[in-house]
């Protein structure tokens, strides 16, 4: 194919791989910068005593949506079991936090 083909081709498609490159560049610069972030307040929070179950929730409903994400378009069911497993972390950590905080 030529050059203007291709172009061609792209713009009937409606998709810009450039525009497509940016988006996943930055959503793996999102996923590190935000592992990074967990990682720290966790070792923060073990330091000083506090308990870090916001964080995790935070961190399994992350990889529970980025697995069933995954698994809505490929279809493998290692990221189904990952989804669920991470969906049901999300849920036990987002409750063992909130009846902490109530109970004082």
């Amino acid at each position: 194919m030529k050059n203007d083909e291709i172009l061609a081709k792209s713009r009937k498609e409606g998709k810009d791989e450039g525009v497509i490159y940016a988006h996943n560049k930055g959503r793996g610069l999102g996923v590190i910068g935000f592992s990074v972030i967990c990682i720290f307040i966790v070792i923060f929070n073990f330091f000083n005593g506090i308990s870090s179950h916001s964080v995790f929730s935070l961190f399994s409903g992350f990889v529970a949506m980025e697995a069933y994400g995954k698994y809505t378009v490929i279809k493998q069911k290692t990221f189904l079991v990952t989804a669920i497993a991470g969906g049901l972390a999300a849920v036990g950590f987002l409750g063992n936090y909130v009846l902490m905080i109530l109970r004082g």
